[in-house]
């Protein structure tokens, strides 16, 4: 499963992505709607030919929507990061610029003489009263931790640069949101919050087993939340086990999570087992090796091929060495 097409698939979601935008930027109010939210029609330029329409799919966001604040709009963009990218202040910069020159380039074509403009508005291309709609970009990092850049002003080197000159350099900031580290999940009104929680705890099965047990909303988990949990946590069982929990588009997160605990265990107790029976036959061929039984004498006795014993013989005669010296 592709966690990149699963994690658009999930967050495309209106109500979710709407839920996104109220959590992680305006603290939790509820401003926006699933209703308020418009996709913007991504193949407008990917019409146009040439190096524009090259360029131009290479800046296009994972996600991105039209949100709706009162007689206004903004543009929201929303990019995953499973691994950290090193140049993320320079991609975003360009994804938000390459936002506005689109925006005035639909401007300019409304500008087609100098009736109506001044001079310097036909120069522009653009009126002194024209407004470009403000754009604002997400990163959701899923990893561990954010170890690159946050600011444009990080990746540039300003070795012997006067700080008098330093100051006239733009910077740009970048938004990065460490989803492991989200200290507030209460604000998520939707799954979201199910989805987050879990991916905070996928490593502790001790918190894993208490958060699934104690929030009835993994019982009636929507597919595509299950998902994406199954592919952020790299746990294939999820996936095989899906079909055997789905009921009308649903999935009982605690059970799927109950038969990867129990398989677990299965596996623990067969590895212990194992492990067990290894040291009960290197104790046994120790004491051999101390009688001065040879690799054939020994494996006669235990009734195995001498080429089995051999390693566990070898292991003993140096351990026995090593007690001796």
């Amino acid at each position: 499963m592709d966690k990149d097409l699963t994690a658009k698939e999930c967050l495309s979601v209106d109500e979710r992505y709407a839920d996104l935008i109220n959590g992680l930027l305006l603290g939790g109010e509820q401003r926006i709607q699933a209703s308020d939210l418009q996709e913007l029609d991504s193949q407008q330029w990917s019409k146009e030919r040439g190096k524009r329409k090259k360029k131009y799919r290479q800046m296009q966001r994972d996600l991105i929507r039209k949100a709706a604040f009162g007689i206004n709009f903004s543009l929201i963009g929303v990019e995953n990061q499973e691994l950290v990218h090193y140049l993320m202040p320079l991609r975003i910069m360009e994804y938000d610029s390459a936002a506005y020159r689109k925006q005035a380039a639909k401007i300019a074509k409304t500008i087609n003489d100098r009736e109506g403009v001044s001079d310097a508005e036909f120069l522009s291309k653009f009126r002194k009263s024209d407004r470009l709609r403000p754009c604002v970009t997400i990163v959701l990092y899923y990893g561990e931790d954010w170890d690159g850049a946050k600011t444009l002003h990080e990746l540039l080197d300003f070795t012997d640069i006067p700080d008098d000159l330093r100051k006239y350099v733009n910077d740009y900031p970048v938004h990065i949101f460490d989803i492991l580290k989200i200290e507030n999940t209460e604000v998520f009104r939707t799954d979201l919050k199910q989805i987050f929680n879990f991916l905070q705890c996928a490593k502790d099965k001790v918190k894993l087993k208490e958060l699934v047990e104690n929030d009835s909303a993994y019982q009636q988990l929507e597919e595509d939340a299950y998902d994406m949990i199954a592919v952020f946590t790299n746990e294939e069982k999820y996936v095989s086990v899906k079909d055997r929990y789905k009921k009308e588009g649903k999935v009982n997160m605690c059970q799927a999570f109950r038969e990867l605990l129990a398989d677990e265990r299965q596996i623990g107790m067969e590895q212990g087992i194992e492990q067990g029976i290894e040291q009960t036959l290197f104790r046994l061929v120790c004491k051999k090796v101390k009688k001065n039984y040879t690799l054939d004498m020994i494996a006669d006795d235990l009734e195995e091929d001498a080429e089995v014993i051999r390693p566990i013989y070898e292991k003993a005669k140096d351990q026995i060495e090593d007690d001796f010296f």
